[in-house]
C-alpha cells in the first residue's frame, strides 16, 4: 500500500521536470541550490534515539547516492534557446533514470528489512542527499557555463 503515494510523488517529479523544460532557468542559478539548504534539516533526524548508524551504514548509503547521482550529472543539459533565455534541455534518459533510481530504492527496501523505521528512513535520506547534492551542484555548474558562455552581447533586454 505504500507504492501508491511514492508512485504519485514520481509522477508529480516527471511531470515538474518535463515541464521545466518550458520555462527558462530564472537568474543565476541559485534556486537550483536553495533545495540543498533544506536538505539540511534532515540530519536533525540523527538526534533520534531510535536512529543508531555505524559509520558503515552512513557511508554506504552516501556511496550509493553518489552513483545514482552520475547518470543523472550526465543526463542534465542546459541550451540557449532562439529566445536568447535559458532552459533545461529535455531528456527522456533522464525520466529514465529516475525510475530506475526509484526502483533500485524499492528494491533495497525489500532487501534491507531488518532495520527500525527510524533507521531505515535516516539511511534512504543519506541515499538521496547522497545524489541530490553531487546533481544539484553540478547542474549549476553546467548553467553557470552556459550562462558565462552566453556573453554579455546574447543578453536578452527582459533579464537585465
Amino acid at each position: 500500500m505504500y507504492i501508491v503515494p511514492i508512485l504519485v510523488l514520481v509522477a508529480l517529479i516527471v511531470w515538474r521536470r518535463l515541464s521545466a523544460t518550458r520555462k527558462p532557468v530564472k537568474g543565476n542559478g541559485l534556486r537550483m541550490i536553495l533545495p540543498l539548504l533544506f536538505l539540511l534539516f534532515g540530519f536533525a533526524s540523527f538526534l533520534n534515539p531510535g536512529v543508531q548508524l555505524s559509520a558503515l551504514e552512513i557511508i554506504i548509503p552516501l556511496m550509493v547516492g553518489i552513483v545514482f547521482s552520475i547518470p543523472l550529472i550526465i543526463t542534465t543539459n542546459y541550451e540557449i534557446r532562439e529566445d536568447g533565455l535559458i532552459y533545461a534541455r529535455k531528456s527522456m534518459a533522464f525520466v529514465v533514470c529516475l525510475l530506475v533510481i526509484l526502483a533500485l530504492r524499492i528494491a533495497l527496501r525489500e532487501l534491507l528489512h531488518g532495520y527500525n523505521s527510524s533507521t531505515m528512513t535516516m539511511m534512504y535520506f543519506l541515499v538521496a542527499f547522497g545524489y541530490l547534492v553531487p546533481w544539484r551542484i553540478a547542474s549549476f555548474m553546467k548553467f553557470r557555463k552556459v550562462l558565462n558562455g552566453r556573453g554579455a552581447d546574447d543578453e536578452p533586454a527582459a533579464a537585465i
